[in-house]
């Protein structure tokens, strides 16, 4: 959504209009009286984080050509201060506030998104793109001499074609590649995050202690976005294989997470994760610019924070589900790490499959075949 609106507005106005619905949303779930009211309101700071995501993404890219990874790097790194920050905060919040006023305080930190978003201002580079857009869309005529313009009218099939960015998933292998990467990513990574203060205090660690680990996975997650911009960028590695690398390791912390018994080796680990995680947050705008043109990386981009969405929407339910079928998170962990292994495999079969393309290509001496 955040993805075809900043296509049609702009990202200014899609930041800002998302700040508002997701600090609505928290300020509402403040006056909740039931669950079912506090899922619909936490739905609409969902949708409101998700509108904001991607034009804060794309337009970095907008303004940066040389160094890109370096400095998306630098503007993604705020996550890794939030983490660091918000967990211990958002603890000590509710033991002075309650919950409710813990709500009402990050409605008003969000709420500055607004602020943030009106900082935005319109590159050249976008206002060009929003102009082809609105130009592909008319048509002009010449009647008696008379010169006038007609929009030209769209079908119901037409308009959710473009919503969903159908045309790049059935015409780009690699990126279609990257989408079930990006499913298996949001699988496991959300998933293990979110269970992985309950599985500390599961194995007897003290609930405070244990909020601690979020913010150790915040600091390496800091350390890891500041710092991959410099191997991408000085040519060491592309950004491909760094995400490769990255979801690997990430994928065999979430398997030896069960077998990590004390506060000193979750730590380590949780520390490793934050690292390569936060590269792989960095890294998902990235990816898809070396995949689809210029004009539509927002597009690509929206497409991978969608499939993300999926996967962390069914990782949760799943991993769930097994700790109420087995009383402890090891099953948990290993469907995550599973899914980031595979997700590392499929990386690693990409490459395989557009060389297989381009042999086709030359040996029956045809045009490449539009998937490829």
């Amino acid at each position: 959504m955040g993805s075809a609106i900043s296509r049609y507005y702009g990202c200014r106005p899609t930041v800002i209009g998302g700040g508002i619905t997701a600090a609505v949303g928290l300020a509402a779930a403040s006056q909740v009286r039931a669950l079912w009211h506090l899922y619909t309101c936490m739905a609409l700071v969902g949708i409101g984080m998700g509108i904001c995501l991607v034009p804060s993404m794309v337009i970095i890219q907008y303004y940066f050509d040389k160094q890109l990874a370096r400095v998306n790097g630098i503007a993604m790194s705020g996550v890794g201060v939030g983490m660091f920050t918000l967990s211990p905060l958002l603890h000590l919040l509710c033991e002075h506030f309650g919950w409710k006023g813990a709500l009402l305080i990050s409605a008003s930190i969000i709420s500055n998104l607004c602020l943030c978003g009106a900082l935005f201002r319109p590159s050249q580079l976008e206002k060009e793109y929003q102009s082809r857009r609105k130009d592909s869309k008319e048509v002009k005529a010449d009647v008696d001499g008379y010169e006038f313009t007609q929009e030209i009218p769209r079908t119901n099939t037409a308009a959710i074609s473009d919503l969903l960015q159908c045309d790049l998933i059935c015409n780009n292998g690699p990126l279609a590649f990257f989408l079930v990467v990006s499913l298996l990513f949001g699988f496991g990574y959300y998933s293990a995050f979110l269970f992985l203060v309950a599985h500390a205090i599961d194995i007897g660690i003290t609930e405070m202690t244990a909020s601690f680990l979020l913010s150790i996975a915040g600091l390496c997650s800091l350390t890891g976005r500041l710092s991959h911009g410099f191997l991408i960028d000085l040519g060491f590695l592309s950004a491909a294989n760094l995400y490769t690398i990255s979801i690997c390791m990430c994928g065999f912390c979430c398997l030896v997470y069960p077998l990590s018994n004390y506060y000193v080796t979750l730590a380590i680990f949780t520390a490793i994760f934050g690292f390569f995680s936060g590269i792989m947050n960095s890294l998902v705008p990235i990816v898809p610019k070396e995949l689809v043109d210029d004009n539509r990386v927002s597009g690509a981009v929206g497409l991978v924070c969608f499939m993300e969405g999926v996967g962390t929407l069914l990782g949760v339910y799943i991993m769930g589900a097994l700790y109420d079928a087995t009383g402890n998170y090891t099953y948990s962990f290993y469907s995550a790490g599973f899914a980031l292994c595979l997700g590392a495999i499929l990386m690693l079969v990409e490459p395989c499959m557009r060389r297989l393309c381009a042999k086709i290509k030359s040996l029956h001496h045809q045009e490449q075949p539009a998937w490829c």
